[in-house]
């Protein structure tokens, strides 16, 4: 049972809007109910209400000089004139006030002034009871002189009697064939409506039984006038008061919760069986006892009044139930903006749940304003406010259902596969940023559009201004603009996935990442730049066109501009035209390792304003394009490991360029090593006699970038086989022989340092310090 609580707590929540409902439903069904048979409406209509008839006698005089006036042709010429002259007086009249009344003030027209007379009839009514009173007694008296009343009041006995005699016999047939449930254990779906309907026949078959017998007996056996009206009120109400009030209890079973269909709590049930049956009982006996008033001849007056007054109890007790539930309602609507939300969705929730906590400032006067125009008679305003209200929550739900549907589409439309995902890893984050852009913009349109309705279905004529040759032209612009823009971010989008497939992501046919060329590297950022600057530039231009505005001053002014910039910035154009052949040439590319200005580092970035360098030692170096002149690229296409080994005069040179050569083939048979060298190792020969060595020098080929790291390990190698092998590597050293006719000295051998050891590679090519630790 416990994971069904949250689903039963929604759904209480969701019917505790029911009491708030239900006095409106009454409402309205006081004001359209139809009249019943033998019972009359239980409301008057427009003209219910007898006016007053008007029938002042014309004097013989006017008429004798009216006959005078025809007679006469001279006097007839001038009437007619007259006449016309009052008719296009009239016409003039009745087509200015159709052009400058709206709908409102149509249907507003007179409110006020029907209001006051049907005040005025209402006192004027309550004024003359007691001499009405007086007349319908001395009425009755006139009748139980004549001997009626008492025959007619043994008939009414004798129709009650009969009637409540089929009462209880229907009563005691329902209740033995359609025995009541037993409430125990959990009954089923069909159970509880099969018990419901029980309960609704036993309480709603013996009044209409009760019904149909003072029908029948007024039918065969007869009454007067006013007390088959009086038996007929009473009855009708009777079955209308114990129908509506049984339906209501057999639907929300307030003391059965086992047999309840809907899934309420016993509080709310209660409340609603026990407000449902205090408005049914004050709109069916209230206008019972209008009718009665008219059945007695009381005058129109006085059932206007009774009837006014039955629907100001029934306002009132709307309102109290309002003000009842004001809190529960703002509980159940208040809404909890979400953690990440901005500032204007934050604003919004703030706006809708200050509103939802004054609600019934709303509501209250609302019902207000319905009394009053049911109190006035005006069933066109009544009709409109009816309409304009259902129109108006319509469209706010059927908003709101859009709003949902736009939510969720846009989740699952924006929602990336896992393919994709695979091949573009960035791009679900891309469309997730749009994701709440797209879903606000269609949020804000549906509302605004919902706005729009509204205040049209209240008379004010927005959607004749939409529709107009202005709306029409601001809407199309504005679509416009809004295809442009979306346009304008799938290009961009498009473009910026595609350089990340191509530089991240693109796997050969045995699904081997495919490494992008430093080219690709360097041109793909670059084109997208462009390609989006160029977009946003056009779609600027487009859009000033939607708005109106006239874009060849804007063109021209832009000309202008770029020619005064080329003429003041001519190192910036410099810049742009040098990277720009840098970049066609393919001479620089983003990871490289390059040599310009002196300066040797790894190319970090390249635009067609500047390089950007980074040292081996941490440092950035930029330079403008305008200053290069020589560059020197380490890492183009393939590079070398260049060496220079001196070894001493004594060894064997051939011995020496066999152990070279067997080292380079032993290293380029290495695992770690056969992928970074492209060729065997390459043995130049004995290149120069130094000083204290012989030098042999040689090359291997590499994979661009590699040359470092491969010359490293080759000399870390070529100095454990010389050792091993016992081949020396010589200090520099010299040797002094002092002269014959010199005086006698010992000779000696003085060793002195005179430079550095001819090092291996100590003359072969190097980028610089810098790199000389290059991986």
């Amino acid at each position: 049972m416990k994971p069904c609580a949250p689903q039963f707590e929604i759904r209480s929540k969701l019917w505790q809007a029911i009491p708030l409902v239900l006095p409106s439903v009454l409402l309205l069904l006081c004001t359209f109910i139809s009249p019943l048979p033998g019972f009359g409406a239980l409301t008057p209509s427009p003209g219910g209400v007898a006016e007053k008839p008007v029938s002042e006698e014309a004097s013989k005089e006017e008429v004798r000089a009216l006959i005078q006036k025809i007679e006469n042709p001279t006097k007839r010429k001038t009437l007619l004139k007259e006449l016309r002259l009052l008719l296009r007086s009239m016409d003039a009249d009745n087509a200015g006030s159709q052009a400058e009344l709206s709908s409102i003030n149509h249907i507003y027209a007179g409110l006020i002034q029907r209001l006051e007379d049907s005040l005025i009839r209402s006192f004027r009514a309550f004024g003359g009871l007691p001499q009405k009173m007086r007349r319908i007694g001395a009425r009755w008296q006139s009748m139980y002189n004549e001997g009626s009343v008492f025959s007619g009041i043994i008939r009414f006995v004798a129709a009650i009697s009969l009637a409540l005699f089929f009462w209880v016999g229907v009563r005691r047939v329902v209740r033995r064939y359609l025995p009541p449930a037993n409430g125990e254990g959990t009954p089923s779906l069909q159970e509880k409506i099969s018990s419901a309907f029980r309960h609704w026949l036993e309480r709603s078959l013996p009044p209409a039984v009760f019904l149909l017998a003072g029908s029948l007996f007024v039918i065969f056996f007869g009454l007067g006038r006013m007390e088959e009206s009086l038996l007929l009120i009473v009855l009708w109400s009777l079955f209308l008061e114990r129908a509506l009030v049984g339906a209501i209890r057999a639907f929300l079973a307030p003391v059965r919760p086992t047999l309840r269909i809907i899934p309420l709590t016993d509080e709310i049930s209660g409340l609603i069986s026990l407000w449902g049956r205090r408005f049914v009982i004050v709109a069916i006996w209230g206008g019972a006892i209008a009718q009665a008033a008219k059945v007695l001849e009381l005058g129109p007056e006085t059932a206007a009044g009774l009837t006014n007054a039955y629907r100001l109890i029934l306002l009132l007790q709307t309102v109290a139930l309002i003000l009842q539930f004001r809190d529960s309602v703002r509980r159940l609507f208040s809404a909890n903006e979400p953690e990440d939300a901005s500032g204007t969705v934050r604003a919004a929730f703030a706006t809708w749940n200050i509103l939802i906590a004054r609600w019934h400032f709303i509501a209250v006067p609302y019902l207000i304003v319905f009394f009053l125009l049911w109190a006035a008679e005006s069933r066109d305003g009544v009709i409109f406010l009816i309409t304009a209200t259902g129109m108006t929550a319509g469209i706010l739900a059927a908003a709101y259902v859009l709003v949902r549907l736009v939510r969720i589409g846009a989740v699952r439309l924006f929602a990336v596969g896992d393919r994709l995902k695979a091949l573009v890893p960035g791009i679900e984050k891309r469309a997730n940023q749009y994701t709440p852009l797209i879903t606000r913009a269609l949020t804000g349109i549906i509302w605004a559009a919902a706005a729009l309705l509204v205040l049209d279905a209240w008379g004010l004529p927005t959607l004749d201004t939409i529709f107009s040759a202005a709306g029409v032209n601001f809407f199309a612009s504005l679509t416009g603009i809004v295809i442009t823009c979306a346009v304008t971010i799938i290009i961009i989008e498009s473009a910026n996935a595609t350089v990340e497939y191509f530089l991240s992501n693109r796997r050969d046919d045995h699904g081997n990442l495919i490494e992008p060329s430093p080219h690709q590297r360097t041109l793909f950022p670059l084109a997208y730049s462009a390609l989006k600057w160029i977009a946003i530039a056009v779609a600027g231009i487009i859009i000033l066109g939607s708005m109106g505005v006239d874009i060849a001053p804007v063109l021209a002014g832009a000309g202008i501009l770029g020619l005064a910039i080329g003429f003041g910035a001519q190192s910036l154009v410099k810049d742009i035209i040098t990277g720009f052949f840098l970049l066609i040439e393919n001479n620089i590319a983003i990871g490289d390792i390059v040599k310009v200005k002196d300066v040797a580092g790894s190319v970090e970035g390249f635009n067609l304003r500047s390089v950007r360098l980074r040292a081996y030692n941490g440092n950035v170096h930029v330079i403008p394009n305008s200053s290069i002149d020589v560059v020197t690229n380490y890492t183009k296409e393939y590079s070398r490991v260049v060496f220079d080994i001196g070894v001493a005069y004594k060894e064997d040179v051939d011995r020496v360029m066999d152990v070279i050569r067997r080292v380079g083939e032993e290293m380029a048979a290495h695992p770690d090593w056969e992928e970074q060298i492209l060729e065997s190792i390459e043995i130049a020969g004995l290149d120069r006699f130094d000083d204290s060595a012989v030098t042999i020098r040689g090359r291997i080929k590499t994979h661009p970038n590699k040359q470092w790291g491969v010359r490293r390990e080759f000399y870390r190698r070529i100095k454990n086989a010389f050792d091993a092998e016992g081949i020396e590597i010589p200090f520099p050293y010299r040797t002094l022989t002092w002269a014959k006719d010199s005086p006698p000295h010992p000779g000696r051998e003085i060793n002195e340092s005179l430079s550095s050891p001819p090092r291996p590679g100590g003359h072969g090519e190097n980028p610089g310090s810098e790199l000389d630790e290059k991986d």
